[in-house]
């Protein structure tokens, strides 16, 4: 395999993230994040099982194709369930540790610590 093929499989997976990105978005818009999350699970997993039936440079480039798509599509359809997830982890952390650094005079004053609503 020369250095050209061999770089077109990683190709492959990087091309779909961009391509995918936006279609993606389209996707969660009209369906739901689970129904999209679940469609992305089936393309990486017949993505990969795909190049594991029919091993073969095309099939690892169409492979690479369909695991990057459904990888692509399942980050653009989870950032959205994170952000709900870990808002809640974050605001309790950082009133936690605020409290703790007040409590232990580490920081000067009060003042300079916004306070979280």
């Amino acid at each position: 395999m020369s250095l050209t093929a061999a770089g077109f499989l990683a190709f492959g997976v990087f091309h779909r993230y961009g391509v995918m990105s936006i279609p993606a978005g389209f996707l969660v818009e009209r369906f739901t994040e689970k129904r999209v999350m679940a469609l992305a699970f089936l393309a990486g997993a017949v993505g990969s099982l795909s190049f594991a039936v029919f091993p073969g440079y095309r099939m690892a480039i169409i492979s690479y194709f369909t695991m990057g798509a459904g990888m692509a599509v399942l980050q653009v359809a989870i950032n959205p369930l994170l952000r709900v997830a870990v808002a809640k982890r974050t605001t309790l952390s950082i009133r936690r540790w605020r409290s703790w650094f007040l409590e232990a005079r580490l920081l000067p004053a009060r003042e300079f610590i916004p306070t979280l609503s």
